[in-house]
């Protein structure tokens, strides 16, 4: 029900990518992990029609250790989704069920001393980054000061390769914030990477020559309104302002700002 119910407001076809064993149990109230892992391949079996070369939305009724989760998103891929994207309908597990059900162990559950304000490394494939490296961001990175500035705070943590929002609010500088670590460090990592960004900075044009120094092809995608001489004209406006200080280029002519 949950998933047709996101397929309506999303206005996408709803379609059951895989067969359900119903001999199988609940696989999260079994006793043991390899138990519970075997469990979900013969519980269920994916329909490779509706999966291969589609981007696919999974909707479980919630997540509890994460058994289920990563398998089934395993077996998505295994039968040819280009993408795949993962949704519980339930609100996050962090604590054991004290009236019988098999999670006697709260470390083992999935969301267990998380919030929906962390932010995992490792899914942009950075597992190494040290305290000392994101203390140095924080220190002398420029949105950092900007932030400041405008009377914004960017107090965010690292903890075992996981960005942690401790106030669990947050701004748009500590967004492009984020994004601009992420960004340095996948660099670094020499990876293929696509990213969105506003050219209101020279720093954005000085990140597109580090890319090419360290041998990247860069493919530039510029949007505009209806005109560019919009864009231009607001960008004389920011210049005037002293926010902004960037020359740009229009066809074959240089605007001087």
């Amino acid at each position: 029900p949950s998933a047709m119910e996101l397929a309506v407001r999303l206005g996408v076809k709803f379609r059951e990518g895989f067969v359900k064993n119903r001999y199988i149990g609940r696989t999260f109230i079994m006793p043991g992990q390899e138990e519970r892992k075997k469990s979900v391949k013969q519980k269920l079996n994916p329909i490779e029609l509706e999966f291969e070369g589609r981007n696919v939305l999974l909707v479980d009724d919630s997540i509890v250790r994460g058994t289920t989760c990563k398998q089934i998103i395993d077996m998505a891929r295994n039968a040819g989704a280009k993408k795949v994207y993962f949704a519980s309908a339930a609100p996050p597990v962090r604590y054991p069920n004290v009236y019988g059900i098999d999670m006697p162990v709260k470390s083992e559950l999935i969301a267990h001393g998380k919030s929906e304000k962390e932010i995992e490394l490792a899914k942009y494939g950075i597992y190494d980054l040290t305290a000392k490296q994101f203390n140095s961001y924080l220190k002398n990175h420029t949105l950092v000061h900007k932030a400041r500035g405008d009377g914004y705070l960017i107090d965010l943590e690292l903890d075992k390769n996981t960005i942690l929002n401790p106030d669990n609010k947050s701004h748009s500088y500590e967004a492009a914030f984020l994004a601009d670590i992420i960004r340095q460090e996948v660099l670094k990592l020499g990876r293929k990477f696509a990213y969105e960004t506003v050219m209101s900075h020279k720093s954005k044009v000085g990140f597109f020559e580090k890319t090419y120094m360290a041998g990247y092809k860069n493919y530039l995608y510029y949007i505009s309104t209806e005109s560019p001489l919009i864009n231009i004209e607001r960008v004389k406006q920011r210049v005037q302002l002293g926010t902004q200080c960037l020359r740009i280029k229009l066809k074959a002519d240089t605007i001087s700002l």
